[in-house]
């Protein structure tokens, strides 16, 4: 339910993008800006100066984009860690910039003024493009393919991921286990997995079916927490956090409504609040967590 999203910086000559950046941007939009910053503000700042955006604007724009450049404004730019490999200068334009981060994976939207093919525009987001919008919730299968499906892009922009699942299972896992062997490609640091399912044996689990397959695997940490500690289910990472209503793990089709899970986004509040009682619990439970290498 995340977005990495890139914009030609000649766009800013509008200043339609700069209400854009501001409000449908961030967090809690589920959309980040993915550019080269230093050089794509530079570009952005050039593009405004050029317009012929009021004096008044062009001093709001102008302002932004320093703070942008200072990295003042949190929660709006997001460059992934395997597209920071792609990327041969800091100095790289955005028009040099882009192609080759699309070879890499492909942006969920690209804008572009007028738009191009592959493009879109501002128009596009005030007609509701499905490049741009992001449903309230999106209901997926409890299948490992739809789950992954859902849920890449949010890998794709973290470093350190969560699972917050009470009937999340450490063994005998298809999801978590193509979880773990995709952490060498975007790159993630660690897993956190915090379940109340207790797991017997679980460093011969870990060796035998993840350890055994996997040849890069991130630090992982296993937390068990009593039943009902948390009742909703997340998945939070340095970048992102969504809450499941039936949790992330794959479960047997009985064709019936109970087959599909709703993914939705997650404020900041909440997320701080779930990463704040799990602290809690594991700072007067130490014993709770096992750390796998």
């Amino acid at each position: 339910m995340y977005k990495e999203i890139t914009i030609d910086p000649e766009c800013l000559s509008d200043y339609s993008y700069f209400t854009l950046l501001k409000t449908g941007f961030g967090f809690e939009k589920g959309r980040y800006l993915s550019v080269p910053l230093k050089q794509w503000t530079n570009e952005a700042f050039r593009a405004v100066k050029a317009s012929d955006i009021t004096d008044v604007k062009q001093k709001s724009v102008k302002h932004f984009l320093n703070k942008l450049k200072k990295g003042d404004i949190p929660d709006l730019v997001v460059v992934a860690d395997d597209r920071r490999e792609i990327t041969t200068s800091q100095q790289e334009q955005w028009q040099t910039w882009y192609p080759l981060q699309e070879g890499h994976r492909l942006f969920a939207a690209k804008f572009k003024e007028p738009a191009e093919h592959g493009f879109i525009c501002y128009e596009d987001v005030l007609e509701d493009h499905d490049k741009w919008r992001i449903p309230p919730s999106v209901q997926v299968l409890k299948t490992k393919i739809d789950i992954i499906k859902a849920i890449k892009p949010i890998l794709a922009i973290s470093s350190d991921v969560t699972i917050i699942d009470q009937y999340f299972k450490f063994g005998s896992n298809p999801v978590l286990l193509t979880i773990l062997s995709l952490c060498a490609t975007y790159e993630i640091k660690s897993i956190r997995i915090v379940t109340s399912i207790e797991t017997a044996n679980p460093q011969d689990v870990f060796i035998r079916e993840y350890r055994g397959l996997i040849a890069d695997l991130p630090s992982i940490e296993l937390i068990v927490i009593p039943n009902k500690f948390i009742h909703d289910r997340y998945l939070i990472t340095d970048s992102a956090a969504i809450k499941s209503g039936h949790g992330f793990g794959e479960e047997p089709l009985k064709n019936a409504p109970s087959d599909y899970t709703s993914l939705s986004l997650v404020s900041k509040e909440e997320r701080l609040k779930v990463i704040k009682s799990t602290e809690r619990y594991l700072h007067d439970n130490p014993q709770a967590m096992m750390q796998f290498n």
